[in-house]
C-alpha cells in the first residue's frame, strides 16, 4: 500500500508539473515592425484632436514620433508584454509644461488584427487610442 501511495504521488507530481509548464508558456505577440497611424485622446470634455504618429517596435525597444508636439509625448524606450497588455517605459526627459499623462509610458491594452494594431489606455472618462498599421 505504501508503494502505491508513493507511485501515485510521483505520477500526480509529474502531471501537475506538465500542466504548470503549459500555463506558464505565454505566447509573446509578434508586434515588431514599423507602424504608422493616429493617436487620439477621447473623452466627453475634450476636443478629441488627432495626431499622426509613427511607432517602431524592435526586440523590446521602441521609438516614436508625432506631428503634434507632446501629443502624445513620444521618444524612445523599452517595452514588455504580460498577457494582452504591453508595458512601455519611456527613456526621455520631458519639461513640466504639459499633461504628463500624454507620455507613452505604463501599461496599455492592445489588440492586433492582421497588420492593424490598436493600443489603448483608460483614464476614467478619457482614453488614449493609438490606431496603427504595420508598414
Amino acid at each position: 500500500m505504501k508503494r502505491f501511495n508513493i507511485i501515485t504521488a510521483i505520477v500526480a507530481l509529474i502531471l501537475l508539473t506538465a500542466v504548470a509548464c503549459k500555463k506558464s508558456q505565454v505566447k509573446t505577440p509578434q508586434l515588431e515592425g514599423n507602424y504608422k497611424g493616429t493617436y487620439q485622446r477621447v473623452g466627453p470634455a475634450l476636443d478629441n484632436k488627432t495626431a499622426n504618429v509613427t511607432l517602431t517596435l524592435n526586440t523590446g525597444k521602441w521609438t516614436g514620433q508625432s506631428d503634434i508636439a507632446n501629443y502624445p509625448a513620444l521618444c524612445n524606450g523599452t517595452y514588455t508584454f504580460t498577457k494582452n497588455k504591453i508595458n512601455f517605459e519611456n527613456n526621455c526627459a520631458f519639461t513640466a509644461n504639459f499633461n504628463w499623462t500624454l507620455i507613452l509610458s505604463g501599461e496599455y491594452e492592445f489588440s492586433q488584427t492582421g497588420n492593424e494594431l490598436k493600443i489603448t489606455k483608460n483614464y476614467g472618462n478619457e482614453s488614449d487610442i493609438y490606431r496603427l498599421t504595420k508598414q
